[in-house]
């Protein structure tokens, strides 16, 4: 199976497009840590098509699942702190952890 590699840039700039937006556009910090795992997602599809693009499929998928368990162990970070500021604020707006600035 041949990959077209325009279709595939396509494809992972608008994976990619859409996880930026929900992290700029959004003020809800559950939201914006689901964005970030859509851009990682897009940065995983690259590596995984340019690796087969570019004739080494291991290196790709390597590198991918690198990736995937950084993305995991950021997630489950994130994930805590936004859990622990809703205990102490009652909500997840980026608002209320600016009043934390010293």
């Amino acid at each position: 199976m041949t990959i077209n590699w325009v279709w595939a840039t396509i494809a992972i700039t608008a994976i990619a497009g859409i996880g930026i937006y929900c992290i700029v556009s959004r003020r809800n910090m559950f939201r914006m840590l689901m964005g970030f795992t859509i851009l990682t997602k897009a940065v995983t599809l690259a590596f995984v098509i340019g690796g087969k693009l570019w004739g080494n499929p291991g290196l790709g998928q390597s590198l991918a699942i690198i990736v995937i368990v950084i993305e995991a162990a950021v997630t489950a970070v994130g994930l805590s702190m936004i859990v622990n500021i809703y205990r102490h604020y009652g909500a997840v707006d980026t608002s209320q952890v600016r009043r934390l600035r010293g």
